[in-house]
């Protein structure tokens, strides 16, 4: 069995880890949207960035931002390459599991990808 298979993880959680990567290793707050305003033009709630944690250094994010952007720029993400915009970005493939087994075929291919970065 490949190295990764068996590892679940949400949604939320993956966007989650990108997010704090992205933010040179702080976990934020997640939410939605910034403000809510009604039809007089008041503001009824709003949001501000909040950080939660730091949950790897500023220097580790960067080393793997790095690795990221070299997927995009040189390895298997070129196909995400945007002229004139630095992009990150993280590429898998996965085999479906059916019948108690991975099938061979066909693969999922997935990209996770930071803009700019």
């Amino acid at each position: 069995m490949a190295q990764g298979y068996e590892v679940l993880v949400t949604p939320i959680q993956l966007i989650t880890a990108y997010a704090a990567l992205a933010n040179g290793g702080k976990l934020m707050k997640p939410f939605v949207v910034r403000r809510i305003i009604d039809p007089d033009g008041k503001i009824v709630e709003s949001h501000s960035p909040v950080v939660r944690r730091e949950v790897i250094s500023r220097e580790v994010a960067e080393v793997v931002k790095g690795y990221f952007k070299a997927v995009v720029d040189s390895g298997t993400g070129r196909a995400a390459r945007i002229e004139g915009v630095s992009v990150a970005g993280k590429t898998g493939t996965a085999q479906q599991f059916e019948a108690g087994s991975y099938r061979a075929a066909p693969l999922c291919g997935i990209l996770c990808w930071l803009l700019p970065c």
